[in-house]
């Protein structure tokens, strides 16, 4: 029992030890830069506060008839009017608002940035579109300049078909003529063989007469030869 329980105690005391150690380590924290400027009535720190600006606030410093080199008369841009200590002004904007204008403009250049991008993909889509539309183009030249070579060939052989249909229909003029100029011949020594059957009969009819006048004057010589 006695073991039991010493066990038991050390058990719990190591538990308390363990909850006070989580209790006891260090959180890391950060002080808030935010800085509340007292605004007051005077040029003096007995004057009453009558605001408090924030750090990094736009003031414009007004003209005074008090002139002052440790306060500056000053107006908020909700037309509030008061003293602040110059040594809480600068004349340039507070680290925190120049963090903030500067993470405005990297977001305003990412915002761009993407934009390019955007465009620049844009681009080279309707670039991509533009090769694809060549491409398309030059296959379609190429197919043009076939046909228009096929198309040359079958010129080039109108113009031999035309050229050998001119030789053709001009010998077929020569044959006709030729034709023609047989037939006249022709006819002409057909009429000749007529003309000349005509002379021929005449000639044996003339003949004839000679005959027939010439041998009873023959025959009456011969008779009186031989008495």
């Amino acid at each position: 029992m006695y073991m039991l329980f010493k066990h038991s105690l050390s058990f719990t005391a190591l538990l308390l030890t363990l909850v006070f150690a989580q209790n006891t380590v260090a959180e890391t924290r950060y002080i808030d830069d935010t800085l509340r400027v007292p605004m007051r009535s005077g040029a003096s720190s007995e004057h009453r506060i009558i605001s408090f600006v924030i750090s990094g606030t736009k003031v414009d410093e007004q003209p005074s008839d008090q002139p002052n080199e440790e306060w500056a008369f000053v107006k908020l841009a909700n037309g509030t009017e008061g003293w602040i200590q110059r040594t809480y002004l600068k004349n340039t904007p507070a680290a925190k608002e120049l963090l903030a204008y500067s993470q405005n403009e990297v977001a305003a250049l990412k915002q761009k940035n993407s934009e390019q991008l955007q465009e620049i993909k844009k681009i080279s889509d309707e670039l991509k579109e533009i090769k694809k539309q060549l491409t398309g183009l030059e296959k379609h030249s190429e197919k043009t300049d076939k046909e228009l070579a096929y198309v040359k060939d079958i010129s080039k052989d109108v113009v031999r078909i035309d050229t050998s249909n001119t030789q053709l229909l001009e010998e077929n003029e020569l044959l006709k003529a030729s034709r023609e100029e047989s037939q006249q011949l022709v006819t002409k020594l057909e009429s000749n063989q007529k003309n000349q059957g005509i002379i021929y009969g005449v000639l044996a009819v003339l003949l004839g007469i000679f005959l027939g006048w010439i041998m009873p004057k023959m025959k009456s010589n011969r008779s009186s030869d031989w008495t």
